[in-house]
């Protein structure tokens, strides 16, 4: 089996970032005993190569594709270049107490079942469930606004139906259409502002949620919710949002 990392070969201290544009040299290790180099780039650009007790090989005539044999010695030597000059930095770190990935002007952290997402100085979302695509989630535009609750779905919503939730395995709550905000697709609906609050806040108070939401057609989605790890989540988008 052979192992092939993207390396720059030099023959003097600061030739690495001369030929930083100009050469790529492919080292496969095989068997560990030697390295066999392909060096990619314009003939008058190509180093040349010193293998300790054999003379140097010059490459300045070599084709575009040369293929040199070096020693063991050069191996550990390009493997060394390799891990300490261009390997690639962790991106994830932490921001308000949780371990975050950034990116594309974003950031995302797990707060144990539910994640959150937040754009830079903008919407932050936290995602509570997903069953047979339909998911349900709850959207801040900034720190000082509201909650919201939205439910999105690949297919058309029945908003007309209402969502049922029950907190705890208690008696059924249910949210009228008259509180339902329906996209014009029907594929997201979104809760009223007053209304979302007084849900959220019961969910903080609760351990459990089940939310029954119905698309067009009858066929009834069912999301069972554990809600443990909700008052971690949001603390951090307050957190997160106020940066």
């Amino acid at each position: 089996m052979s192992l092939s990392v993207p390396v720059f070969l030099a023959h003097e201290p600061n030739s690495l970032q001369k030929n930083l544009y100009g050469i790529l040299t492919v080292a496969t290790v095989i068997d560990h005993d030697i390295v066999e180099v392909a060096s990619i780039g314009p003939p008058e650009r190509l180093p040349h190569v010193t293998t300790g007790d054999k003379p140097m090989l010059p490459a300045l005539a070599a084709p575009v594709y040369r293929r040199l044999l070096v020693n063991r010695r050069l191996s550990t030597a390009l493997t060394a270049i390799f891990a300490m000059g261009l390997a690639t930095p962790a991106l994830s770190a932490e921001i308000c107490g949780i371990e975050a990935t950034p990116g594309n002007g974003a950031m995302m952290v797990q707060a144990g079942k539910f994640s959150a997402h937040c754009i830079d100085k903008g919407k932050c979302s936290i995602t509570l469930s997903s069953v047979d695509n339909v998911g349900i989630a709850l959207e801040r535009a900034s720190v000082s606004g509201s909650w919201l609750t939205l439910v999105t779905s690949t297919f058309s919503i029945d908003s007309g139906a209402g969502i049922d939730l029950v907190f705890d395995g208690e008696d059924e709550t249910r949210i009228a259409p008259d509180f339902l905000i329906a996209a014009e697709d029907m594929k997201s609906v979104r809760v009223d502002d007053d209304v979302s609050d007084i849900v959220l806040s019961i969910m903080l108070q609760s351990k459990t949620m089940n939310a029954t939401v119905q698309l067009i057609g009858g066929k009834r989605i069912v999301h069972e919710i554990a809600l443990g790890d909700l008052a971690t989540a949001t603390k951090w988008v307050d957190c997160a949002q106020a940066k």
